[in-house]
């Protein structure tokens, strides 16, 4: 992993999180805290020289938030399985993912979020680590009744940073690809007496590494589900 790397995308992130405590008032912020778990269904695709390799599987983990006001601070944990889906080539792997983000929410609608991720793979074929810096945009609206809210994401990946040591044609060593975005959509219900939130989700990441005949595209799409618990408001 190139440290100068690691520093941009730890440094992006930091940044977002310095102008969000920023702009909070002096007085006293109204605070929350919410915890949930969950599972997803996430599927890895990859495009070799147009040789198609799929696996998928379920993850399973949780998320934590602490709302300060208009900052949101946050992290994530999952860890699961992938199984080959009708490839003669591809190999079992366990796969795991950390996030750790910062949210600054203005109005209830709108938020300015950073994050970074670091999502490892494991198999009889090598080991893959991807570290990834993400800048985005979240919208959300109200469904016709303020316990009922869809939310839409978009972002853009400053850094992504490939690693590891593979027995496969495949080099995995120090790759960043050229193009790389990630986008997530879903829906949570927040019943007002009691303290609970249920969200739906999905999500779409993809990495262009290379054009011309040896051209490797990767794609990671996940649906997902969790409960969590909020204390506060």
């Amino acid at each position: 992993m190139s440290p100068g790397r690691t520093s941009l995308g730890a440094a992006l992130t930091l940044a977002v999180a310095l102008t969000a405590l920023r702009a909070q008032p002096a007085q006293a912020q109204a605070a929350s805290v919410w915890a949930a778990a969950g599972g997803q269904w996430v599927r890895n695709t990859l495009i070799f020289q147009g040789v198609r390799e799929e696996t998928a599987g379920p993850w399973f983990g949780g998320t934590a938030e602490l709302t300060l006001g208009p900052v949101v601070l946050g992290g994530a944990g999952f860890r699961g399985t992938l199984r080959p889906q009708g490839s003669a080539f591809a190999f079992d792997r366990t796969a795991g993912e950390v996030q750790a983000l910062v949210r600054l929410e203005p109005v209830r609608w709108l938020g300015f979020e950073g994050s970074y991720t670091v999502r490892a793979y494991s198999s009889p074929a090598g080991y893959q680590r991807w570290d990834i810096s993400a800048v985005g945009l979240v919208l959300s609206t109200t469904l016709g009744h303020p316990a009922l809210r869809a939310y839409a994401k978009g972002s853009a990946l400053p850094t992504v940073y490939m690693g590891g040591h593979s027995t496969k044609v495949i080099v995995t060593a120090g790759q960043t690809p050229y193009l790389r975005f990630a986008s997530e959509v879903g829906l949570t219900v927040a019943p007002p007496r009691i303290p609970l939130l249920f969200t739906t989700y999905y999500r779409f990441e993809r990495y262009d590494f290379s054009a011309g005949p040896a051209r490797r595209l990767e794609q990671l799409d996940a649906v997902g589900l969790s409960l969590g618990y909020r204390i506060g408001r």
